[in-house]
């Protein structure tokens, strides 16, 4: 076992290190009493108290905030933390932390990367075959006995629009390139290096929205 975590075993929770959590990580809520052995866990989203004034009773000396996707990291939680120096989030992006914010005070953001970027776009194409070759519903339609009739939908040669090419979107699309598939994307802006048929989308909702019909205005039915 482990000295350093006989040691934090040992400790009484106000003698550990301050932990923030905002709106819980999958990993915490399996994992929370590895982190309740190791940190003080300050839990705001047990908490009745309205953030602003549970952050000003209970965060003066947290450095450290976990959070989901769902847990905001806004400027006005930034500002009730004057000790903090770092965000760890279980999300791809950080559009949900004030990043601005996060830079002039010198906090650190961490994110999972590319973590899930390869599995999420496996699964997406997964789905997406599954769809254009019924597998499920073939399945049903085995286990119901209906053997009368058979369809085949080929997936190479469809036009396949995707919105947002960042990282799991542009592995999507090198998986249907070579499936066959005919590619174009939305996004805030075009990727040179990207082969693909760009509609752009950028200049606020409206355009975003111009931009995600014509990207699938000429897809397959």
């Amino acid at each position: 076992m482990d000295p350093q975590n006989n040691h934090s075993s040992s400790l009484h929770p106000q003698e550990l290190r301050q932990l923030l959590v905002l709106q819980p990580p999958y990993i915490f809520k399996i994992q929370e009493h590895l982190f309740a052995d190791r940190f003080q866990v300050l839990k705001e989203y047990d908490s009745p108290l309205p953030t602003h004034d549970f952050l000003h009773a209970h965060g003066q000396f947290v450095k450290v905030v976990l959070c989901s996707g769902t847990g905001p990291i806004t400027v006005e939680v930034i500002r009730d933390l004057p000790a903090f120096k770092l965000v760890v989030t279980d999300a791809t992006g950080v559009n949900h932390i004030d990043m601005a914010e996060c830079g002039r005070r010198g906090i650190t953001v961490t994110n999972t990367g590319d973590v899930y970027s390869d599995d999420v776009a496996d699964a997406a194409v997964g789905l997406l075959i599954d769809i254009m070759r019924r597998i499920t519903s073939g399945e049903r339609f085995v286990r119901d006995g209906c053997w009368t009739t058979s369809r085949e939908y080929p997936l190479g040669g469809k036009r396949v629009g995707i919105v947002g090419l960042g990282n799991i979107g542009s592995r999507v699309a090198t998986r249907l390139e070579a499936m066959g598939c005919i590619v174009s994307y939305t996004s805030r802006q075009k990727r040179p290096s990207i082969p693909f048929t760009f509609y752009p989308s950028s200049g606020g909702p409206r355009n975003f929205f111009i931009g995600v019909r014509n990207t699938f205005k000429d897809l397959d039915p």
